[in-house]
């Protein structure tokens, strides 16, 4: 009984990590569609004639740094660090006092 509420659990969890996994996924390639979009605007604006195209310029650079910014921040996280993280924390000082104890034990 216990052990499938953990396993219902666990899919519930995996299956929150692949909506959002998918999530992320629509996004980035929304972002890098418009990533495209706004730097073949940028092209199309320094053919224009000056002053106009300055203030046109400024924005659409602001824009394409947002979403630089954006894709950027989204694809690293720190859930996705969090579970290795520890193991190596646990199993590391594991070994590390299971040497230092046998290293003790074997100079004495």
């Amino acid at each position: 009984m216990e052990g499938e509420e953990e396993f219902a659990q666990a899919i519930a969890a995996a299956d929150a990590a692949l909506k959002e996994l998918k999530d992320r996924f629509a996004q980035v390639l929304q972002d890098q569609a418009t990533l495209t979009e706004l730097q073949s605007q940028r092209q199309q604006v320094k053919t224009k004639q000056p002053p106009a195209w300055k203030t046109e310029l400024a924005q659409i650079e602001r824009q394409i740094e947002a979403i630089a910014l954006n894709l950027e921040s989204r694809l690293i996280q720190w859930r996705s660090f969090k579970e290795p993280f520890w193991q190596i924390i646990r199993y590391g000082g594991l070994g590390f006092i299971l040497g230092w104890l046998l290293h003790r034990w074997l100079h004495s």
